[in-house]
């Protein structure tokens, strides 16, 4: 039987490929989280990477594969989430990142 951090880090990999994410490098962690918190995510837009962490600590029952989705979901909006902080930004920018994720989003729906 495959571990809680072992399906959380497969179906990351699979929505990985699903999101089209491929130009982001994937690391994984396991390791204790805050009280509440079973899985998080940091990442950088820019240089491509996202570190995925799931919780060590079993104070809840763990659903890993609802985990990887809500984190790799983030990760699915950072270009989106980078384009809307920067101070400067034009509406071309901002039509191609909405088309992208509506692109993706066609194929998954």
């Amino acid at each position: 039987m495959m571990s809680d951090f072992d399906s959380f880090k497969k179906e990351c990999l699979r929505l990985q490929k699903v999101l089209n994410l491929g130009q982001y490098a994937l690391s994984f962690f396991h390791k204790k989280l805050p009280n509440g918190v079973t899985a998080q995510i940091e990442y950088s837009s820019t240089e491509f990477w996202a570190n995925l962490i799931m919780t060590k600590k079993h104070w809840q029952k763990l659903d890993p594969k609802t985990d990887a989705k809500h984190e790799m979901s983030h990760l699915f909006l950072a270009r989106l989430r980078s384009l809307a902080s920067a101070r400067f930004i034009n509406e071309e920018e901002l039509d191609l990142a909405d088309e992208t994720i509506a692109r993706i989003m066609e194929k998954v729906l």
